[in-house]
């Protein structure tokens, strides 16, 4: 799920989409948003914006099922799902929901900097996302990723993004799920930036944070669902979970930090 403002295109998530699909995988992306504050106005009402992701989630299944010999054919009990910013929001929702929706089973879910963009500065921290996330599987292998020069970052969303989120996922087990936090590390050039929107690389613009954190983190939390395998690399706060790689003169980029509960602060 792409995040606000994104209604011409797939360039915010280009590079995840190729890396993606290159492992094998199928890729369904509904653009749910088709003009600035159209179908929904931020997190006044999320729910247009929902129903628009539910049905361009259920046109893309019928469309491959409606040719099974001439389209590749979706393994929906092997189900990923993975949300940016606003996008975010909807993901957790949608999780939420998949079984009054009918859609496929979370086995994986991936939030990035999940936001709606509200009123923090108010007293809210994110009132687009259900008040219960209950419904989101007690199986599912999670992570929850906030930026610390992200959402976060900001003295009136200190509370926002995961740290709003995560508080309303007690009912799945520590060892299923993860609160992280990147930090920007300008040890060489490029930096690496931990702003709102780590694992969002446009064509040609992915760098280690996507390699090291996004990908590899993404593919572990799938391989972990569907097989029990790579879990050390998604999960629970191992060196090879959090461990980002090296700069070219092997000083260790800043890795992760791990919790198992809110708040993580930078």
């Amino acid at each position: 799920m792409h995040g606000y403002y994104e209604f011409s295109g797939y360039e915010q998530m280009y590079e995840l989409i190729r890396h993606t699909v290159r492992k094998g995988n199928v890729v369904i992306y509904p653009r749910w948003q088709t003009d600035i504050a159209t179908p929904c106005p931020g997190p006044f009402d999320i729910e247009p914006c929902m129903t628009s992701a539910v049905r361009g989630i259920r046109g893309a299944i019928s469309y491959l099922r409606a040719r099974p010999r001439a389209r590749v054919q979706p393994q929906l009990r092997r189900t990923s799902w993975f949300g940016f910013s606003f996008g975010g929001i909807i993901t957790a929702n949608l999780a939420n929901r998949y079984r009054r929706l009918h859609l496929p089973k979370p086995r994986a879910i991936f939030l990035d900097d999940p936001h709606d963009g509200g009123f923090a500065q108010l007293g809210f921290d994110e009132p687009a996302v259900n008040d219960s996330l209950a419904g989101i599987p007690r199986t599912v292998k999670l992570q929850c990723h906030s930026g610390a020069d992200g959402v976060i970052s900001e003295a009136s969303k200190r509370d926002a993004s995961c740290n709003a989120i995560f508080p309303k996922l007690r009912h799945i087990p520590t060892r299923n799920k993860d609160l992280v936090l990147t930090h920007t590390d300008v040890h060489g050039g490029p930096l690496l930036s931990s702003e709102h929107g780590v694992c969002t690389a446009r064509k040609g613009g992915a760098n280690a944070y996507d390699w090291n954190f996004c990908w590899k983190v993404w593919d572990a939390l799938r391989s972990c669902a569907y097989a029990g395998a790579d879990c050390r690399y998604a999960l629970g706060n191992t060196r090879a979970h959090r461990s980002l790689g090296r700069w070219s003169d092997g000083v260790p980029v800043t890795p992760l930090k791990i919790q198992d509960a809110a708040p993580i602060r930078p």
